[in-house]
């Protein structure tokens, strides 16, 4: 059975090939094996496949964030060290930008994105060393990168060659496993082999339900703003129905938009309007 590794996390390939060793043992049969297949098959004959809209990536500053993306990296050396890692694959796009409200410095870089609509990410890896971290980034000169940070910027497939290179350095495998979450593709252990890794919840994670009081504070304050657009929003709405406007959904939802980009720190929408 053959699958596009980058698109199933290596902890799901496990559980498949127990259920699917478990299935032959209970049917009988012949032995069904999983394979990694170089090339997405459907990516293949998919010919008019729209190219991906990369959009910039820009510095969260960190007046916002309230924490440097130095800390932080010093953080996770600091955790990793004492747990005996060699390095972590940060591979959850949510856990390498600074991501839900503007002010929370939520990921492990102080940096923002759109390329995928309403989420403020970008389509990256990192890879996080006692001595180095590398951001593998599609179109690296996209991104506003933050100053007197020690991170170098890579092709965002070149982390597979990295990897590979890091299994077969002798030094790098006697420095113990790298770790990665359950939700790592299985592409990415592949490449390093998976004797490498050590599979755990994510710190990065689990340090999203601590805030600092700059992101407490950031919450207020988009409460606010968002509670000021409303505000303007029902006394316009009030006024246009007092003069006898016809207004449809798409009137509404244009005008509240408006309201909210009024304010400069808005960067869009979380969603799409819901109604009908």
């Amino acid at each position: 059975m053959g699958v596009d590794p980058k698109l199933i996390s290596f902890e799901a390939t496990q559980k498949m090939k127990q259920q699917l060793a478990q299935l032959v043992e209970a049917k009988g049969g012949k032995r069904v094996e999983l394979k990694a297949v170089d090339e997405n098959l459907v990516d293949a004959i998919w010919e008019d496949r729209p190219p991906i809209a990369l959009q910039p990536v820009y510095h969260l500053a960190e007046q916002f964030s309230g924490r440097s993306t130095t800390d932080k990296l010093r953080w996770l050396r600091e955790l990793m060290a004492a747990k005996g890692y060699s390095g972590m694959i940060v591979s959850a796009l949510d856990e390498i930008a600074c991501t839900t409200l503007p002010h929370l410095s939520i990921g492990l870089f102080n940096l923002r994105g759109s390329d995928i609509p309403f989420n403020p990410v970008f389509f990256a890896y990192a890879l996080v060393t006692a001595d180095q971290c590398t951001l593998f980034v599609e179109s690296g000169e996209r991104v506003e990168c933050e100053k007197a940070v020690q991170y170098e910027l890579a092709g965002y497939g070149d982390i597979f060659g990295r990897l590979v290179a890091m299994k077969n350095s002798a030094s790098s495998t006697a420095n113990g496993k790298l770790l990665i979450t359950p939700s790592c593709n299985w592409a990415l252990v592949e490449a390093i082999g998976a004797d490498r890794v050590t599979v755990k919840p994510s710190p990065i994670e689990a340090e999203k339900a601590v805030k600092n009081a700059t992101e407490l504070s950031g919450f207020a304050e988009c409460h606010r703003r968002d509670g000021a657009a409303l505000c303007n929003y029902f006394g316009w709405l009030e006024a246009e129905v007092a003069k006898g406007a016809q207004l449809n959904e798409v009137d509404g939802a244009d005008r509240l938009e408006a309201f909210r980009r009024a304010f400069p720190e808005c960067r869009g929408l979380s969603f799409d309007t819901i109604s009908g």
